[in-house]
């Protein structure tokens, strides 16, 4: 009888410590976190009311946070602070192509830090694309300059904004000042890249210092359906077989150790 009540302790034991186990590995989700040029700018009016647009080349989930800031970037590689930080949450998601216009007098688009709305400087001034999350360094995915002829050394002023890191010629465009413009290529295109390509080339912007804008609208369209490399995404923690099939193999193996145990000689 002791026997048999320490095999069921046993049993007991061993499901607590699986149960905690298999609690402690499941997977925290991670954020979406979306490649250098999965968004491009395609459009601004610095002059009141300020407003840009933007299209997708990645397809976002729902509710993933995207900021725009125009904090310009130091070569100290840090934000340059006092100016606005807006948090955009992919309302819906946004599928591949998709344009999206922020009007930012719209309560909606306020800056998360201080409900003021996000003021872009007719005299010059960035858009910068990023994602970031607790105290880890941002992920840039792209940058819009409109200030002199090129991205700056540092960001020596509310004005001026070097490169951010991470990105290139090829994520990011510098258009010679201007207070409005637009992208005005092609929306169609073979790939997302050949459309990327077209963005970041300033000859197709045009606009000007008094007449604002109208956004691009509609969507881009693509003849090649590419498998983009940041659909895939690894959830930290893995995979793990479910509870109740970890909990029979416990089971089963005490239920045979006790069956098999050899049984004592009670008289001789």
């Amino acid at each position: 009888m002791r026997r048999f009540i320490g095999t069921i302790l046993v049993v007991l034991i061993c499901l607590v410590g699986l149960s905690t186990s298999v609690q402690a590995q499941t997977p925290t989700p991670v954020p979406f976190i979306v490649p250098p040029g999965g968004i491009a700018i395609i459009g601004f009016n610095f002059d009141e009311p300020d407003q840009f647009a933007f299209v997708c080349l990645v397809n976002i989930p729902d509710k993933t946070e995207i900021r725009f800031t125009d904090n310009g970037w130091m070569s100290t590689n840090i934000f340059r602070t006092g100016e606005s930080i807006l948090s955009w949450y992919t309302p819906g998601g946004c599928e591949v192509g998709q344009i999206v216009n922020i009007n930012l007098t719209d309560t909606f688009h306020r800056n998360n830090t201080t409900n003021e709305p996000f003021d872009l400087s007719p005299n010059g001034d960035q858009i910068l694309v990023y994602q970031q999350y607790l105290t880890n360094p941002p992920t840039f995915i792209f940058a819009l300059n409109s200030e002199l002829t090129t991205w700056q050394t540092s960001a020596t002023n509310a004005n001026t904004s070097a490169n951010p890191f991470g990105l290139d010629s090829t994520k990011s465009i510098a258009l010679d000042e201007i207070d409005n413009s637009i992208y005005t290529g092609p929306k169609s295109f073979n790939t997302t890249a050949d459309a990327l390509a077209a963005i970041v080339n300033k000859a197709i912007w045009s606009g000007s210092n008094d007449v604002r804008q109208t956004m691009p609208s509609g969507s881009f369209s693509f003849t090649t359906t590419a498998v983009e490399v940041s659909d895939f995404r690894a959830d930290t923690g893995g995979e793990n077989a479910p509870w109740w099939v970890l909990v029979g193999v416990v089971v089963i193996a005490v239920v045979v150790m006790v069956v098999k145990r050899p049984k004592r000689e009670c008289c001789k």
